[in-house]
């Protein structure tokens, strides 16, 4: 997580899904950040490889960082990480990329925007979301159904 710290957040970051199959793709005015995103998978065939070349190649004047992003619970090591050409990929946690954005602005632009900001909320609220045990997970859906049906039955009610 050391070098993760590394990256200068205040840099002004578009988040781009599934360029080149990769699953998050944090471009910067200095940095590239990919992120293979491992929350009920392995790692599949040469995919970090593949990665990895394409981002050196597409963006050799900016600094890269490569993470496997996994929560806790996940089998993934980095004996199987570095198997499969991973050398230079980090295993990130969520609960660690959440301390990290939580605070963080959505500026692809240079400036914030109302659309940007919910769609950036949301994304760190699925990171905290995923960060959690199975256990918190239910109990979060389990008191939002709840919430939901209170409301239904007040709606209902009047």
């Amino acid at each position: 997580m050391k070098e993760f710290l590394k990256i200068n957040v205040e840099d002004n970051f578009k988040i781009i899904r599934e360029k080149e199959n990769i699953d998050l793709l944090l471009e910067g005015d200095n940095n590239v950040i990919v992120i293979e995103n491992k929350i009920d998978s392995g790692i599949n065939g040469n995919q970090l490889v593949m990665y990895e070349k394409y981002v050196k190649n597409e963006y050799e004047k900016k600094d890269k960082y490569f993470y496997i992003l996994e929560p806790h619970y996940s089998s993934i090591t980095e004996e199987e990480k570095n198997k499969n050409g991973g050398q230079h990929y980090k295993i990130l946690y969520y609960e660690d990329l959440y301390k990290i954005f939580e605070n963080a602005k959505y500026r692809p632009t240079g400036k914030e925007t109302e659309y940007g900001n919910f769609l950036f909320k949301e994304f760190i609220y699925t990171i905290e979301y995923i960060k959690m045990s199975k256990t918190l997970q239910q109990e979060k859906i389990a008191y939002t159904r709840l919430k939901q049906r209170i409301s239904e039955l007040e709606v209902n009610h009047e």
